[in-house]
């Protein structure tokens, strides 16, 4: 039997959810800079400045928390099993959202990392999303001895919930607490069991050490994660291609500042797809982006001796992230489109995407001005099928306005 799993990643632009010397990010106005920039936490602590960073860290969270809303409802009309976050993109004050989330739509959360912090709002969120499992891995043993560790909390429809500890320290990260524990995690989900390896960023790279990952099973993981914020993505590039050589799909979850995320699994040249390549989703750039694919975890090549066509990876949407709250020339085009395809006249429906790009291509987002061009070159020269174009439609958008 198939072992088939439906992954979206949200390649997302955020404030980090990170704690260090300069201070807390999420109270900031703009990204920490390296080049000696001052922030609000680098200046004297009157009240304007404390009242400021409230302001601030308020306005984050609530643009962050309809952001992630947002995504999670679009990967959740898609039947999404999991949906990947990246490195540093979800704060404690959002993951109880996440975990009231995931039992309630029965979705795999993997949210992002954040520091932990000692607060009493910190105590409760964990408390609540049970997260403290004291002398077990997969979670925390207490607030107190877990201050300034980078964590991904991990929700699951059971309600059985995981950390992972970031277990190397980057250049960036000099005040975070690394701990050396580390695990897989089988998630059990209707009618599939998953084992998965959860490396956040530079663990994916680590040397030093990689013989902690594979003393605790990363060898036996059926998909590899890597939530990221990195500006060099090369690397991670390199270790999902190896990964993909022993049959172990990857996830690589970039912030989109930096781009380069994708889902690495063996798609082959047998059949033409708009959103894949041999190796995995196509390139969106730095556009911030959420993808989604269903893979089958039963292994990534053709097995010897089988006349049954073998689907490694299939994908199911490439949606850019668009910010208005009122686009009705693109709804009434849409709403146009989605009657051409159903009615299959793909000349129709490539006459209408022309139209549409000559009309509001230069207001579009680049990501969704290549799709829909690709999707008309497809027509054209006689290579796309009915499902290649609905793909288009199915994929278009989701619209949320934000405060």
């Amino acid at each position: 039997m198939e072992n088939k799993l439906k992954v979206a990643y949200a390649q997302i632009n955020f404030q980090p959810s990170y704690v260090g010397i300069n201070g807390y990010q999420m109270d900031e106005p703009t990204t920490f800079t390296s080049d000696g920039a001052k922030t609000l936490s680098s200046l004297p602590s009157t009240n304007e400045v404390r009242n400021l960073k409230s302001h601030m860290r308020k306005y984050n969270l609530s643009n962050l928390k309809v952001k992630i809303e947002s995504i999670l409802d679009y990967c959740s009309s898609k039947q999404v099993n999991l949906v990947v976050f990246p490195e540093y993109s979800v704060p404690v004050q959002l993951i109880e959202m996440c975990y009231e989330y995931s039992k309630q739509n029965e979705i795999i959360i993997i949210a992002g990392s954040h520091s932990v912090v000692n607060s009493q709002e910190s105590n409760g969120i964990y408390e609540k999303c049970q997260l403290f499992k004291k002398g077990k891995l997969g979670g925390l043993d207490s607030l107190e001895d877990s201050v300034r560790k980078a964590v991904c909390p991990i929700f699951t429809p059971n309600g059985e919930n995981y950390i992972v500890q970031k277990i190397t320290q980057s250049k960036w990260e000099g005040e975070m607490v690394v701990d050396d524990r580390w695990e897989t995690i089988t998630v059990n989900y209707p009618g599939v069991s998953v084992r998965i390896a959860v490396l956040l960023c530079i663990d994916a790279l680590s040397e030093e050490k990689k013989h902690i990952l594979y003393e605790n099973g990363l060898q036996d993981a059926d998909l590899i994660i890597i939530p990221s914020y990195s500006p060099s993505t090369t690397p991670f590039e390199n270790v999902a291609l190896l990964n993909l050589l022993n049959e172990k799909p990857t996830v690589y979850c970039n912030v989109a500042e930096y781009g380069g995320s994708r889902i690495y699994a063996n798609h082959g040249s047998s059949s033409a797809d708009l959103f894949l390549v041999n190796n995995g989703t196509i390139e969106t750039g730095k556009q911030e982006t959420v993808v989604g694919v269903e893979l089958n975890l039963s292994g990534q090549f053709q097995k010897k001796g089988s006349s049954k066509t073998y689907v490694p990876v299939r994908s199911l949407f490439c949606a850019p992230v668009v910010y208005c709250s009122n686009n009705t020339v693109f709804d009434s085009y849409s709403s146009e489109l989605n009657g051409i395809l159903l009615s299959w006249s793909l000349e129709k429906a490539k006459n209408l995407i022309e139209r549409y790009l000559v009309i509001s291509g230069s207001h579009l987002p680049d990501l969704m001005r290549t799709n829909l061009s690709r999707a008309r070159d497809m027509v054209e020269e006689g290579r796309a099928t009915s499902r290649e174009v609905l793909l288009l439609y199915r994929s278009r958008y989701y619209q949320k306005g934000f405060p």
